[in-house]
């Protein structure tokens, strides 16, 4: 079931598909960073809309980080590094890597790192509102 939130009319759905919303926000307390995790349980090669998307997220995410986003929801995250991190379920095929690699020199050229995990998908906790 999908959930609304009546001050946006936003669907609560996570994922590629929806880059509208943060995934999921944590901490990595070893690393002393925050991490903000993209999820893509869908297979890939699905087309170039699922290129598009998650172009789309990466971007909404470096905006949430470098413009204050992140800070201003969050102050206990202030001056904390960033790491993007897309929890795939499925490995990425040539055309999502090499989307990754720019993103990734991206990401590296304005002080954040991005990472690619290949996750098992009960590894991805599920949302407040999925629980």
């Amino acid at each position: 079931m999908t959930e609304t939130n009546p001050a946006t009319e936003t669907k609560l759905v996570r994922g590629v598909e929806n880059p509208a919303i943060i995934d999921l926000i944590s901490t990595d307390p070893r690393r002393d960073q925050v991490v903000l995790t993209l999820i893509e349980k869908r297979p890939w090669g699905l087309g170039p809309d699922q290129l598009e998307q998650l172009n789309d997220k990466l971007s909404n995410y470096f905006v949430y980080v470098l413009d204050g986003h992140l800070a201003e929801q969050y102050p206990q995250y202030a001056g904390k590094s960033v790491r993007l991190q897309l929890d795939s379920v499925h490995e990425p095929d040539e055309l999502a890597r090499e989307l990754l690699r720019n993103a990734t020199q991206a990401a590296n050229e304005r002080g954040l790192a991005l990472v690619l995990r290949v996750v098992d998908e009960d590894a991805i906790p599920p949302a407040p509102w999925e629980a």
